[in-house]
């Protein structure tokens, strides 16, 4: 419980720093200012999302983050997550993504870290709301093109273009050969007519 009284005394621009088993979230106060006193808790993950996301490599995490029992929402400024995973389970660094999942058990948003250190095996990334989260390591085919990696083809070892082509071709080229085939067409017939252009 983070009291009003206690809140009001730090500046706008003061982080909290909340550490919890091989998790640290970090709270900008500018979120928290004009409520009453706030809570932080670590939920309990159940049973059944902890199975349906075994292949996680670090805790999942349930955070909640309210005043006077309502949910405090922050979607313009980030809370920034700082997740401890176990390194062994790791194969490259840069596929390494964060996941808020459902109560279900559903991965809905990937989330790129801002940053991670392979030598601590630190994990930073930034949420606008809370729910479930957990680091997870992705396969090389899932890495999408445009967060600083590039789609590489496994056989030249040469870049892959995006397939970007469209049936508009096509229809480009049938079109400009009826165009030609008509005109021809034309002249033809009024040339067996003894009309000259």
């Amino acid at each position: 419980m983070l009291k009003k009284a206690v809140l009001d005394q730090l500046s706008e621009d003061a982080v909290i720093v909340l550490e919890f088993d091989r998790i640290e979230v970090e709270i900008p106060v500018s979120i928290l200012k004009g409520h009453e006193d706030v809570e932080f808790i670590f939920g309990d993950v159940n049973n059944e999302v902890i199975s349906k996301n075994s292949n996680a490599i670090s805790g999942l995490y349930d955070f909640t983050l309210s005043s006077n029992g309502e949910a405090i929402t922050f979607t313009e400024t980030p809370i920034t997550l700082t997740f401890d995973v176990d390194q062994e389970k790791v194969k490259n660094w840069k596929n390494v993504r964060v996941f808020y999942i459902d109560e279900n058990g559903v991965k809905q948003e990937e989330i790129t870290p801002t940053k991670y250190d392979s030598s601590t095996g630190e994990v930073i990334a930034e949420v606008t709301h809370f729910s479930i989260y957990g680091a997870f390591e992705i396969a090389d085919d899932e890495v999408k093109v445009g967060e600083g990696q590039t789609e590489v083809d496994d056989q030249t070892g040469k870049d892959k273009l995006p397939d970007t082509a469209t049936n508009q071709y096509n229809w480009f080229v049938i079109g400009l050969l009826l165009v030609v085939i008509g005109s021809v067409a034309f002249y033809v017939a009024r040339r067996r007519n003894g009309l000259n252009l």
